[in-house]
């Protein structure tokens, strides 16, 4: 929440814009000289800011959210009836995470990793 106010121009959250958001984007993601994080770690920070900004509305603290939104794609089956057609999501989202592959640990590798040091079974 201090981008606004350290890189452009002495903004506080109240008086950030869109173009704000998309600097933030740029720098975050593209710019050499930033941090270049995982599209998987900007739609967290985005999903954070983005619930804050529609409190900051709802509470009349700033008249609008400087991330634009955008409609919802409705999924098929037990998701689609539990969201509507007028939902919105931030349109800065990133598009470029894949789903992490879990992988479990048999119960006889859970038990000798929660036990170091015991003899391994055999």
């Amino acid at each position: 929440m201090t981008f606004p106010w350290v890189s452009r121009r002495g903004r506080g959250w109240r008086d950030a814009a869109e173009e704000d958001h998309l600097a933030y984007l740029a720098w975050r993601r593209r710019d050499g000289d930033g941090p270049r994080i995982a599209g998987s770690t900007w739609n967290r920070e985005v999903a954070g800011v983005d619930a804050f900004y529609r409190w900051a509305v709802r509470a009349g603290h700033v008249p609008t959210s400087p991330i634009q939104q955008v409609a919802r794609r409705l999924r098929i089956g037990a998701q689609l009836s539990r969201r509507t057609a007028d939902e919105q999501r931030p349109a800065t989202y990133a598009r470029d995470t894949g789903a992490v592959r879990v992988e479990w640990l048999p119960p006889v590798s859970y038990r000798v990793w929660r036990a170091p040091g015991s003899p391994a079974p055999s």
